[in-house]
């Protein structure tokens, strides 16, 4: 093969690929030299030339593995083949370089920016303009690697018409360069949301358990298994009252609805349509308190959550983010689902786990504020600490005159330029000394102003005594 001209080359290589492991077609590559008429190498060859070529015995260094693009279909195929899948939300382009480099197999771009870099309370006032801007600058630094997915902000996919869900999503898709986006909740409707955003080709991730955009709306004064109980009863006071009917075969279907009742139809029209019936006291309907809290502890909101990814994987999504959930309850999702789960605060049976940039470097962690890190996170850098000292050093640097020094001022002047330089500053100096010091005396009449206080100044400064 060696004496073969380039088109032989590579025809001897489909061969090659065909009849031979993959390991062979390596090797040979490696081996192939080849020279074209006019002495350009082939793609294949070596910058060895033929005349030249000497055997060698040195084992030759292994290539640096080559970052592949990740896809929906290689997703699913590491939960079927128990793999596990890393994930990482991330906002901006310095952290979408370090997430590639690590070779993680997804980025997200959450709306929790709200929260880690915006300085808001919840997720709830992020802007699809907002996530757009810090989706485009991820994508410049993860272009080729991680699957990149964008959440879909609040009010950007609740609507009835799915179209509204549709066009949003492809704008982050078009504009953000997202390869999937994400939306939370797991009713009918959403499901319904799911289907339409599929069907236009743009893949979607589910999230159910805490869904932090319904922070509002979560908890309550009574939960969904509250009302199960209601549901539950009035059905037994009808299901009692029907048995007393005269009708064996009429007996028979009351037994059998009362023992097949599933609980997701419990929990559904219990938390839906029975809300609204005169058998559940008006006192005791839900008052949202809102706040940040586990899901599914209790047995119906746990099979509710099954039943809502169930519903997500009917939809046509391809994997589905559990939160904040019991473990025992993410790994029976996990379990049914033939799509992939990532788990956060949800155990470690999940197909995958996901941790926010910042908080597994403990970007922002305090000696003397560790309640800023989630319950469910593992530090794995204390970057907040080091960050605090490095600026800590710098300020007192800067005040004690020690930095920049030479070391640190590079740029120097000729010296001819320098002689120069300073001779054109001699020509006005008596002016600029003179606006130097009328500027001074305003600055130190605004100074004695201060010091009075007349400017609301509350502090006690030198001139308040």
């Amino acid at each position: 093969i060696r004496h073969l001209s380039s088109p032989f080359v590579g025809a001897a290589l489909v061969v090659a690929r065909r009849s031979r492991p993959i390991a062979n077609v390596r090797v040979l590559q490696q081996h192939v030299v080849t020279r074209c008429s006019t002495g350009c190498h082939h793609p294949y060859s070596t910058s060895t030339p033929i005349s030249s070529a000497q055997p060698s015995t040195a084992t030759p260094a292994p290539a640096p593995p080559q970052m592949k693009k990740v896809t929906v279909p290689s997703l699913v195929s590491k939960k079927r083949h128990g793999r596990k899948i890393s994930m990482i939300t991330a906002y901006d382009y310095p952290s979408a370089l370090h997430v590639t480099r690590a070779s993680i197999d997804i980025l997200l771009v959450g709306d929790s920016c709200a929260m880690v870099e915006l300085g808001y309370d919840t997720t709830q006032p992020m802007t699809l303009d907002q996530m757009i801007h810090h989706c485009m600058a991820v994508k410049r630094g993860a272009s080729n690697g991680p699957l990149l997915v964008g959440d879909m902000p609040l009010g950007t996919y609740e609507f009835d018409d799915t179209d509204v869900a549709l066009r949003n999503a492809y704008r982050l898709v078009k504009e953000g360069g997202m390869d999937a986006v994400k939306l939370e909740g797991g009713s009918e409707l959403r499901a319904t949301t799911v289907r339409k955003v599929v069907e236009g080709g743009i893949a979607v991730m589910g999230h159910v358990g805490l869904t932090p955009q319904a922070i509002s709306v979560i908890g309550g004064r009574f939960s969904t298994c509250s009302y199960a109980l209601f549901f539950c009863v009035d059905v037994c006071f009808l299901g009692g009252y029907l048995m007393n009917l005269d009708d064996d075969w009429f007996q028979h279907q009351v037994k059998l609805m009362l023992i097949s009742v599933p609980l997701s139809a419990v929990s559904n029209a219990a938390y839906g349509s029975l809300t609204a019936t005169s058998s559940i006291p008006s006192s005791l309907h839900i008052t949202p308190q809102g706040g940040f809290r586990a899901q599914g502890r209790t047995a119906v909101r746990a099979r509710q959550l099954l039943d809502e990814a169930l519903r997500l994987q009917e939809a046509g999504a391809f994997a589905i983010v559990l939160e904040c959930i019991p473990a025992n309850v993410a790994r029976a999702i996990t379990e049914t689902l033939e799509i992939p789960t990532i788990g956060i605060g949800a155990g470690g049976d999940t197909s995958g786990q996901v941790l926010v940039y910042h908080d597994m470097l403990g970007m922002t962690s305090h000696p003397h504020h560790k309640q800023f890190v989630p319950k469910f996170c593992k530090s794995y850098g204390k970057l907040g600490h080091a960050i605090i000292e490095a600026l800590e050093e710098f300020r007192a640097d800067v005040e004690g005159g020690t930095f920049p020094g030479s070391e640190y001022s590079p740029y120097k002047m000729s010296e001819e330029e320098r002689v120069a330089f300073d001779a054109l500053l001699a020509r006005d100096a008596e002016e600029r000394q003179r606006i130097h010091d009328e500027t001074a005396a305003k600055i130190d009449e605004s100074d004695e102003y201060e010091k009075l206080s007349l400017y609301g100044s509350n502090d006690g400064g030198d001139g308040a005594k």
